[in-house]
């Protein structure tokens, strides 16, 4: 099987970007945006372009669709400029589940 059917790498265009509402919470560079074929998607940038950061959320909510566990859907991203990074599908289902559960970190925290 060709890993590219498998694991799609989704590109993000420059109209996603200037047509994007920016997302402010975290640190990673981050906008939301419509894409054709998912709907309305988060994506999100490696901080650093070397340390797999995409790909290990990748594995991760892959590990969870294995697990049965309340998920959402990332896809590995690559920009217009060749920056690597995630595209998460809005997934209202799962948000919908867990209503009652969902914390922000950052206000958990303090």
């Amino acid at each position: 099987m060709n890993p590219d059917e498998e694991f799609p790498i989704i590109l993000v265009t420059q109209d996603h970007y200037e047509l994007a509402h920016n997302e402010v919470i975290g640190t990673n560079s981050k906008f939301w945006f419509e894409h054709k074929r998912l709907g309305y998607c988060l994506y999100k940038e490696n901080k650093c372009q070397n340390i797999g950061q995409d790909w290990s959320e990748k594995v991760a909510s892959e590990l969870c669709d294995l697990l049965k566990l309340p998920h959402a859907i990332y896809y590995l991203a690559e920009t217009w400029d060749g920056n690597r990074g995630i595209v998460i599908e809005f997934a209202q289902k799962i948000l919908e589940l867990n209503q009652d559960r969902l914390l922000n970190l950052k206000e958990l925290l303090t």
